[in-house]
């Protein structure tokens, strides 16, 4: 039996109406241009029930996840499709683009190099820096060397205005705080986050005596609204897999691997895993959620629990 708790959660998610219907049968993982939902805007992630009605303006998109097969539908208005378990219907086939992924967390390919870290690479250098925050959204910055040859430590990292990188005769971006004298690959910003507001960010980075920034991404302070909203969706998504299965798990861990919540991911992930073992045993239908999931542990540095699930996966005969 569900607790007030949870029925309030799954108002937020799903809506009042939705609660009065069946099991949701898709998520809404992105949408821009005004994209209504029976009427009403959709604001952030939203699961969707079946029959529910999407509104899809000309010039709009969404990007729907399908629980049955964990396919994604991108579509394009104007439109207005009903959603079915199967996937939409009402939406013309020029409009529409169908992706199946089961399995396979739909990561983010353009957030950089996913085999190590997340992140929006600006410009060029020496230095691949990537970001990737933690569940209260604290960022978490490493850096690499892009040709593998050996890093000049002690490093730098600088937080400025994004700037035009191209205009050198223009004002350049003000620095906001300079964490100095680091002699890893790696800094926590979270206690210095504070002094920005939500919001993008530059980071440069720095190697020893060099002022050329070696590389640069972008940071992200989230909000706290965006916080909470992640929390409410990661809390339910979990007290619902028993009921629910695997699949929209790994859907959920994907768009949080996409947005660099690794945190958030990694628990989703392993949540799901753990829903696919068959008698104690990895289960080779979901062999992309097991190599994603080895990912994520290599972006957050857990290298005890990414070498017990590869020698599982070997066992398995999956790597």
């Amino acid at each position: 039996m569900k607790t007030l708790g949870t029925i309030l959660l799954l108002a937020l998610l799903l809506g009042a109406d939705s609660l009065a219907a069946e099991q949701p049968v898709a998520l809404i993982l992105r949408h821009s241009g005004g994209v209504k939902v029976d009427g009403a805007p959709v604001r952030g992630v939203l699961r969707v029930a079946p029959g529910i009605k999407l509104e899809i303006p000309a010039g709009a998109t969404a990007s729907v996840v399908f629980f049955a097969d964990n396919h994604r539908e991108d579509i394009k208005g104007p439109c207005r499709p009903v959603i079915q378990a199967s996937g939409s219907q009402g939406v013309p086939a020029s409009q529409l683009t169908r992706t199946s992924s089961r399995g396979k967390l739909t990561l983010d390919r353009s957030m950089g190099n996913t085999q190590s870290m997340a992140g929006t690479s600006l410009r060029a250098g020496p230095l691949l820096v990537g970001v990737w925050y933690r569940a209260d959204g604290s960022p978490m910055v490493t850096w690499t060397a892009r040709n593998g040859s050996a890093m000049q430590d002690p490093f730098r990292v600088q937080v400025t205005e994004i700037g035009d990188g191209d205009d050198v005769t223009g004002p350049q971006p003000q620095t906001l705080f300079e964490v100095a004298d680091i002699a890893v690959n790696q800094v926590d910003l979270g206690p210095f986050m504070s002094s920005l507001k939500p919001g993008d960010y530059q980071i440069n980075v720095f190697e020893k005596e060099i002022e050329r920034p070696g590389g640069d991404a972008t940071l992200t302070r989230h909000t706290p609204e965006q916080l909470a909203e992640w929390d409410r969706l990661e809390a339910t998504a979990l007290e619902d897999s028993s009921q629910l299965g695997p699949d929209p798990l790994i859907v959920l861990a994907g768009y949080f691997a996409a947005g660099a919540s690794v945190e958030r991911a990694i628990r989703l992930a392993e949540k799901a895993a753990e829903l696919t073992f068959n008698q104690g045993k990895l289960n080779p239908a979901y062999a992309g959620l097991y190599e994603e999931l080895l990912t994520l542990y290599g972006r957050a540095g857990e290298t005890r629990k990414a070498e017990q699930l590869r020698t599982s996966m070997k066992a398995c005969s999956l790597l």
